[in-house]
């Protein structure tokens, strides 16, 4: 499942939307990988998060993500999309949102989420020196890589959204990877307009960082949203699966085959529809 979830598609109304300024430091987030999706899962999955993840924000502004161990998680490291206020629980905050605390634009816009988030200084795909797994890791069907080797790889160390022109002040600096460099980390993968493969350059400058209105994305996370389903083409979701172990053959043919359908998409009349209907949802302001 996923380590570390916050969300804003229920917070709608609730006092504080949207959700801001968390902070997560100094952690160990690892082997994130057990798969709840099953017919007689140990306990029920309550919320629907990817298998394989560490670290979840659906829908934040102003966190602080920095000082943490995060490796091995086989989908991704750390996730981070906005949340259209359409989207969200009831349709929408109730009341006012306070524009500080918010993106540029919203409310009106109707794009409140995810901004201002900030990811430094976490070493990537890679364990300490001297950590061991503990011996109750692979309980209830857990999977983790074996060996004591400090590389032990996440399928892709930060993955963006990317979704919106407004969403403003998200950058990614001072992490290092695999091989304690900053080019070993990988990024949001070929969903768009940005290359898979590492060095995958995320926007480094929090005062110029903006979202590219990547469809092909925003297409996937839709799909994400209408939960757990059995559909495993290449631009379905495919969080209710296990992920392959990072750096196997059956990985790298997924990440393969699923950026060749997202570019495919994102030329297709279906990718057309979708701007159109998402400019008018920011006119509208709904």
């Amino acid at each position: 499942m996923t380590g570390i979830s916050s969300d804003t598609l229920s917070a709608a109304g609730h006092p504080g939307f949207p959700a801001d300024s968390s902070e997560i430091d100094h952690n160990y987030i690892y082997a994130n990988n057990l798969d709840l999706y099953t017919d007689r899962p140990p306990v029920p999955p309550l919320v629907a998060v990817p298998i394989g993840t560490g670290i979840i924000y659906a829908g934040m502004n102003d966190a602080r993500v920095h000082h943490n161990w995060i490796f091995d998680n086989w989908r991704d490291g750390a996730m981070l999309f906005a949340v259209p206020d359409s989207l969200t629980n009831g349709g929408g905050a109730e009341g006012d949102i306070f524009p500080g605390v918010s993106c540029p634009g919203a409310p009106a816009n109707g794009l409140s989420t995810s901004c201002g988030n900030r990811f430094f200084r976490n070493i990537v795909g890679r364990a300490p020196k001297g950590f061991r797994f503990p011996g109750a890791i692979d309980m209830f069907g857990n999977v983790h890589t074996p060996g004591a080797r400090p590389r032990k790889p996440n399928g892709n160390d930060f993955w963006w959204g990317e979704l919106f022109a407004p969403n403003t002040g998200n950058c990614w600096f001072r992490n290092t990877g695999p091989d304690g460099t900053a080019a070993s980390v990988s990024g949001p993968g070929d969903a768009g307009r940005l290359p898979g493969e590492p060095p995958q350059v995320l926007p480094s400058n929090c005062a110029t960082s903006a979202g590219n209105d990547d469809v092909a994305k925003l297409s996937y996370l839709i799909d994400c949203g209408n939960g757990p389903d059995e559909d495993t083409g290449p631009t379905d979701c495919d969080w209710w699966t296990r992920p392959a172990r990072p750096g196997s053959p059956a990985a790298r043919t997924t990440v393969l085959s699923r950026a060749a359908a997202a570019r495919a998409f994102e030329r297709s009349p279906e990718a057309d529809a979708l701007r159109k209907r998402l400019a008018e949802l920011m006119r509208r302001g709904e």
